[in-house]
């Protein structure tokens, strides 16, 4: 085990720092840490990779394969297309009768309303996707 004192040792003459001390110091304490390192992963990372890098390599991957475009073209269209499907329904025909029901058409009703309608599509919208795309994610 390495301490921070005898790492920054200083010379009696000079009163800085020993380089040849902590250069011997060093040395000693990578050699300990290469011996260490193949016993034990240090490395924060499960497998040593980054996973934030994960959405950009995906979308590099995504880019050189064309093969993908289509298939990606048309899973992301048919969820907008839901998504925007389901809020104009419900917006339509349970806004009003949501916001008289929550307060009897005061203004925190109306605020009330929008929230839990925007809620109600974002679950419907995610429902219909994940029942209606499961086979894209198979093939």
């Amino acid at each position: 085990y390495l301490s921070l004192s005898l790492l920054f040792s200083t010379d009696s003459a000079t009163s800085m720092p020993s380089l040849a001390a902590s250069t011997k110091l060093v040395g000693s304490a990578a050699s300990k840490f290469t011996h260490i390192s193949k016993v034990v992963s240090l490395s924060k990372f499960k497998y040593g990779h980054d996973p934030s890098h994960y959405p950009i390599k995906a979308l590099k991957y995504v880019s050189t394969h064309k093969s993908l475009w289509k298939r990606i073209a048309c899973v992301a269209f048919t969820g907008i297309v839901t998504a925007f499907l389901c809020l104009i329904l419900l917006l339509v025909f349970a806004l009003k009768p949501q916001a008289m029901a929550f307060g009897g058409g005061q203004w925190w009703s109306w605020l009330l309303a929008v929230l839990a309608v925007l809620l109600e599509a974002a679950l419907l919208a995610a429902l219909l996707m994940a029942v209606s795309q499961s086979k894209a994610q198979t093939e």
